[in-house]
């Protein structure tokens, strides 16, 4: 009766910090500097790769991942009010998203950007896309989930609840395509307990095999 009392007592206190605050939710404007990133005057293109590291994304060509990353700028002026958006993939090119992008986005640890790791959620707008394709994939390449946009001007397309996603590839078969505000779920944490909830594992465990000792003690 004791272990199974501590064990009901160790389950609900793990329930408890289970259930904690969510992880907080990472954005990226491209409208904030970053390291080496300076958001881009109109008309004006930048090429980025790992320059949002420190944030958990890291933005790689899908076809040559030895060529650069994302190129951002907003060279027409008048998409929204927001002074950059990102055009395409890719080297710096003058037509300004005159290309067919094949992006992916990597998951790092923003600490040791060298280690992979996952988020749970991720979305971007799509300004100008349509057709454009957002697949999930695991740390295995197994694809988790995909999503394809319907109308693809100012639509935002994203997917959640589908496990941990180390990489998001995001395709379009049409030219001109502009995208925006990416939103997920700070990398690496959902799924791997806190070291509160370690310890607290632990001692449980240990003092459910010190009261399972106990009863064979006293039964025997």
């Amino acid at each position: 009766m004791h272990a199974i009392r501590l064990l009901g007592a160790v389950g609900g206190a793990l329930a408890i910090l289970a259930t904690a605050a969510p992880a907080a939710a990472v954005t990226i404007t491209f409208d904030v500097a970053q390291a080496g990133y300076t958001p881009s005057a109109q008309g004006v293109l930048q090429d980025i790769s790992d320059e949002f590291a420190s944030l958990g994304i890291v933005f790689r060509n899908a076809d040559n991942y030895s060529t650069a990353g994302a190129t951002l700028g907003d060279c027409t002026g008048g998409v929204g009010s927001d002074p950059v958006h990102l055009y395409g993939f890719g080297n710096d090119f003058g037509t300004c998203g005159d290309t067919t992008p094949n992006i992916d986005f990597l998951f790092v640890d923003p600490n040791n950007t060298s280690v992979a790791s996952f988020t749970t959620a991720f979305s971007l707008l799509i300004t100008d896309g349509v057709g454009t394709t957002l697949t999930a994939y695991d740390a295995l390449g197994a694809v988790l989930g995909v999503v394809t946009t319907v109308g693809g001007f100012n639509e935002r397309i994203g997917i959640s609840g589908v496990g941990q996603i180390a990489r998001i590839n995001v395709n379009t078969p049409f030219d001109n395509t502009a995208y925006d505000d990416l939103i997920f779920d700070e990398v690496g944490t959902a799924g791997v307990p806190e070291p509160a909830t370690w310890a607290l594992m632990i001692g449980g465990f240990g003092l459910a095999g010190l009261g399972l000792r106990r009863r064979r003690m006293l039964t025997a």
